[in-house]
Parts: C-alpha cells; sequence; structure tokens
C-alpha cells in the first residue's frame, strides 16, 4: 500500500523493484539464515528498518533520488545477507556426514 493506502500496482521508480529485493533477502534470512547473537540480530533489524524506510521514501515520491553512498550501503546489504550458498553448503556437508556414517557401519 502507499501513502493513500491504495494498494501498489506497479511504482514507476527505477529502483523500486531492486529495493524490495533486498528487503525480502534480509526478511528472508531473518527467517532461515544461520544462528547469530544478540549484536548481529540487532544489526539485521537495523538493516531492515533501513531498507523499509526506503521503500517508503520511494512510494511517497516515484522521484525519490538515491544517493551513491546509499546504493553502496545496498550492494553491501545484498551481499551480507546471501543465504543461497550457505544454505546449499549446509545440506552438502549434511549429506557428506551422512555418506560418512553409513561408510562407518558397513
Amino acid at each position: 500500500m502507499n501513502h493513500t493506502g491504495d494498494p501498489i500496482e506497479r511504482l514507476d521508480h527505477k529502483h523500486f523493484q531492486k529495493v524490495m529485493d533486498l528487503a525480502n533477502r534480509i526478511e528472508y534470512y531473518k527467517n532461515v539464515g544461520p544462528a547469530c547473537t544478540e549484536a548481529e540480530w540487532n544489526t539485521l533489524e537495523d538493516d531492515y528498518d533501513w531498507v523499509k524506510a526506503l521503500l517508503q521514501c520511494m512510494m511517497d515520491d516515484e522521484h525519490c533520488k538515491i544517493y551513491p553512498k546509499s546504493m553502496k550501503k545496498m550492494n553491501h546489504l545484498w551481499k551480507s545477507y546471501e543465504y543461497g550458498n550457505k544454505v546449499s553448503k549446509l545440506k552438502q556437508t549434511a549429506d557428506e556426514m551422512l555418506e560418512a556414517i553409513k561408510n562407518i557401519k558397513a
């Protein structure tokens, strides 16, 4: 929903979809990412709040300027909250452990 309460069907800001994908990525990482300390959790919450505030700014003004410093931060966050490779590595490690246990029993 935008600031008027109408559902968002299409926003013309050229970076809107990228920022939305980043917000979804952080939210997914928050739900299935690796265990973390309280300080790391607080950082994650702060980063998610920053991205949500940026989205709100874009919804309020579709001509909202995103400064280079913000673009750099978005790139850093995108890399920080990578989850696909870590999950597949964990699965691979679990499969290797299962195979090793089968070999011990044999």
